[in-house]
């Protein structure tokens, strides 16, 4: 199997993305996730206007993240992405967000995008117009972005 690669993305975060406690809304790691995405997705001609220029939706149907640490105002974010292998016209992509100073994990997380055609009807394949893109992003960020779990300590007697 190919050695995992990432894209990574650096976010500097801004003022106004901190709570009244100073640290990073939780709200935005959704944002930092799509920034890396769509990041990721342009080096590959898979731009928004680009996939609806081809009559071709990708909604997002499943996603969760996990904060570890908090971030701060002026904190620099790298957001590291890989695409799990391809599954029909469904694309998983991990994510992981580390503090650029020190290496922190800061949070971590998952999403899940289908084909729908112009009609909002779910495609089961990719289509032709974008699938040689979608395969070479596939092939070149082949994940995973975040650690494995670590596994649970053995039971003691």
């Amino acid at each position: 199997m190919p050695e995992s690669k990432e894209h990574l993305t650096e976010i500097t975060v801004r003022l106004s993305e901190t709570d009244e406690f100073g640290v990073v809304w939780h709200g935005n790691y959704p944002l930092y996730f799509e920034v890396a995405r769509n990041e990721m997705a342009r080096a590959f001609g898979l731009t928004a206007k680009e996939l609806k220029a081809l009559g071709v939706f990708p909604p997002v149907v499943d996603f969760a993240v996990q904060c570890r640490l908090p971030a701060k105002n002026d904190d620099v974010l790298v957001v590291a992405c890989s695409i799990d292998p391809l599954e029909s016209a469904s694309i998983t992509v991990r994510y992981r967000i580390t503090r650029k100073s020190s290496g922190e994990v800061i949070a971590t997380g998952h999403s899940r995008q289908v084909i729908v055609n112009e009609k909002g009807f779910l495609q089961y394949q990719l289509p032709d117009t974008i699938k040689g893109k979608v395969e070479a992003m596939a092939e070149t960020y082949r994940g995973p972005a975040t650690p494995p779990r670590p596994s649970p300590p053995a039971a003691s007697q």
